[in-house]
């Protein structure tokens, strides 16, 4: 997303919607906004937490316990950000992995109860009832891809 310049020689990004927002932190090729809100995903369908372990690149399913790696924090280009600095996309595998947030692309969020729409295969994460884990599916509206986010 462009920057530009404000009066008094501050940075800003533009945010989706074209406002200014005030850039406060560059982590590599990451602009972290003020006071961004980070929050925990958690299926509606299984309670649980949506996680990311940067030793292992990629996300899957847990119980929600709190812990830094269920945070998640949602860039001004759409991109989620895990708290290794790297943003999530869908493979054909059907994993998440963890990439340069520069190189992904942006998860919509949808009215009050969550779906997470991967914009390049208009696909919704869903979270497996009878085992841990997602998969990924045509958007339907099922209970499965419903999530919430917890801000913390």
């Amino acid at each position: 997303m462009p920057s530009s310049a404000l009066a008094d020689g501050l940075k800003c990004q533009n945010g989706l919607d074209g406002s200014c927002q005030e850039l406060t932190e560059v982590v590599g090729d990451n602009v972290l906004l003020a006071q961004a809100p980070t929050f925990a995903l958690v299926s509606k369908y299984t309670g649980e937490c949506l996680t990311y372990a940067a030793i292992r690149g990629y996300a899957w399913m847990e119980p929600c316990n709190g812990n830094l790696s269920q945070t998640w924090e949602q860039l001004p280009g759409g991109q989620m950000m895990a708290y290794d600095s790297r943003c999530l996309v869908y493979t054909n595998e059907s994993y998440l992995d963890g990439i340069p947030c520069d190189q992904a692309y942006p998860w919509f969020f949808l009215g009050d109860t969550i779906s997470l729409i991967d914009p390049q295969s208009n696909l919704c994460l869903n979270a497996k009832i009878d085992e841990p884990g997602y998969f990924v599916a045509d958007c339907n509206g099922q209970p499965s891809s419903r999530w919430d986010r917890i801000f913390q």
